[in-house]
């Protein structure tokens, strides 16, 4: 399988590296040369995204932003003026009467109870009942309304394991998905293998193939169709076909 390749533009400088593996990538990413903004493609495909919507490569940027948060020691030293820390008591560091004497507090002696502390919850129920009889008196009940909930977007035809899924009909049209729609109809093998690149790169792990081809689609078609997705930059996983079980 070949490396998987894409096309990085740097928004600061305008630059645009081509063809550039995505290991060489993280590198650049884990070292700080390249930010969230900056722009990805697959490689010769024109279709930019900021790398922080990448899965794959979003856990680099947050690795590097969590590690900028971490100082070490000799950095805390300089950033106070070469000072020591000051030093922290901590218990057993010095005896119970010196430390007592440097707070201004003495310790109780045997004959002496220390009374303990209770907390007095009648002011906080006032409280709280007060609160409900105010929202209950101010609040304006209205008939629910559907709610549109947000749908998981793994991309056109890419089931939710990850398994892109592509149909041939009997008419030789492509579609990405196990049902020929409308929506999921590619116009050609070059949108086909576009969106297949795109559907990849979203993925985490090496995205699986499988071709549901018709009876009648003709051996020439789905051939060329498996030598262009063995030609794509990206990492594909294993590439099936679909057979129908004899009856």
């Amino acid at each position: 399988m070949a490396a998987q390749l894409v096309d990085v533009r740097i928004l600061a400088s305008g630059q645009v590296y081509r063809k550039l593996p995505v290991e060489q990538l993280t590198l650049y990413i884990d070292e700080g040369s390249v930010t969230g903004d900056d722009l990805i493609s697959p490689a010769g495909m024109e279709s930019w995204r900021p790398i922080a919507e990448v899965p794959k490569l979003a856990k680099h940027l947050a690795i590097f932003a969590a590690s900028l948060t971490i100082l070490p020691d000799d950095e805390n030293q300089a950033t106070s003026g070469g000072q020591p820390p000051q030093q922290s008591f901590h218990r057993g560091s010095e005896s119970e009467t010196e430390l007592s004497a440097s707070v201004g507090w003495k310790a109780p002696s045997a004959h002496q109870q220390l009374e303990e502390p209770t907390v007095d919850m009648l002011p906080m129920i006032d409280v709280i009942f007060q609160l409900l009889i105010f929202f209950l008196l101010t609040s304006q009940f209205d008939v629910a309304t559907a709610i549109e909930v947000p749908k998981v977007d793994n991309g056109i035809g890419v089931t939710a394991e990850g398994i892109q899924l592509i149909l041939i009909d009997g008419e030789g049209n492509y579609y990405l998905g196990h049902v020929p729609k409308s929506e999921n109809k590619m116009s050609s093998l070059a949108q086909l293998s576009e969106q297949v690149a795109e559907n990849a790169l979203n993925q985490e792990e090496p995205m699986d193939v499988i071709i549901n081809a018709h009876r009648t689609a003709k051996h020439l078609q789905v051939r060329e169709l498996v030598e262009q997705l063995n030609n794509l930059d990206v990492e594909l996983g294993k590439i099936k076909i679909g057979v129908e079980e004899k009856k």
